[in-house]
């Protein structure tokens, strides 16, 4: 964020990739001491934006939801090249985006699987995200697209566990939502919120003094779970991350003042600016039919409640 003019400018990276998250949450962190005060002559950036990815899309639409819900600004600016900004009809978010400045909330509860060049699962609303409901909802689409049964249940496997990690830690009005898309080389997954974020959730049932980085690497761990007591057994984030690592995919999770990323089986953890939530997105490549494999020999049996095989004709 930066003055000119009299104006408060918050400004996108020009190539929004995972890559670029840092970046942008240093230039947006402070819309969240902004929350009701209205204030004037605020523009939002994005006209020298020449690319943004699913991450992109999906921060750029929380950036907006989260001021206006908040009404942290005065009649804000949205500055956009048409071109780019039509990009973000395939991820879903244009319709999202339009709403909010149109001032029609509502849209945010319409949301429902669409397809377009494959497959394409739309935003989804986790806030009374129900898992079986939830793969009643793709697992079907999914299955259709790929055709592999053991690549069905790895994709299924990792949204809906991506899925479960949020829906149960949602709390009132935080919308959280995911969104994902896929071809047969990956397969993309983000999901953002603004709630209460992983930080604040895990430290008061971990014994000991930990930075926000170390609770976030913690999160990777079998049996770390904020939900102690209950049938939440802190399988989920590890579960993704072992994927990740024997698929040689991407991981990057922020939350609070945290980072934690794995890409290629290397993972590194460290401080970043702060948001309000958490933030994950996960790419599986898909072409490695040895750890694909791997993976499903390992995880068939503890996860078979992924009802892929009944959708086999």
């Amino acid at each position: 964020m930066r003055i000119a003019n009299g104006k408060t400018i918050f400004k996108t990276p020009d190539v929004f990739t995972p890559q670029m998250v840092r970046h942008f949450l240093k230039e947006v962190s402070p819309l969240f001491g902004m929350e009701n005060k209205a204030v004037p002559d605020v523009v939002f950036d994005a006209y020298d934006l020449e690319k943004a990815g699913l991450l992109g899309h999906l921060l750029i639409y929380k950036f907006m939801e989260y001021s206006f819900k908040k009404h942290c600004f005065l009649n804000p600016t949205f500055s956009i090249k048409e071109g780019i900004f039509n990009e973000f009809k395939k991820t879903g978010f244009q319709k999202l985006v339009l709403a909010f400045v149109n001032d029609k909330k509502k849209e945010f509860e319409k949301l429902k699987y669409e397809e377009e060049n494959g497959i394409f699962i739309a935003p989804i609303n986790l806030a009374n995200f129900e898992q079986g409901d939830g793969q009643e909802l793709y697992a079907p689409q999914i299955r259709d697209y790929y055709l592999n049964l053991k690549v069905a249940f790895i994709v299924t496997l990792c949204m809906s566990e991506i899925a479960a990690n949020y829906s149960a830690h949602a709390e009132d009005d935080t919308n959280s939502i995911l969104v994902a898309k896929g071809n047969h080389d990956s397969f993309e997954i983000a999901c953002a919120d603004n709630g209460k974020g992983i930080i604040r959730s895990l430290r008061p049932t971990l014994n000991g003094r930990f930075t926000a980085y170390e609770i976030l690497e913690k999160a990777m761990q079998q049996g770390v779970t904020s939900k102690r007591g209950t049938d939440h057994m802190g399988y989920g984030l590890w579960l993704v991350n072992e994927m990740v690592t024997m698929l040689k995919g991407e991981l990057y999770m922020f939350s609070d003042k945290a980072y934690y990323i794995n890409r290629q089986g290397g993972s590194k953890k460290g401080e970043s600016a702060y948001w309000r939530g958490t933030i994950t997105y996960v790419r599986l490549p898909l072409s490695n039919m040895q750890a694909i494999d791997a993976i499903y020999d390992k995880f068939k049996m503890r996860y078979n409640r992924i009802k892929i095989q009944r959708y086999n004709g």
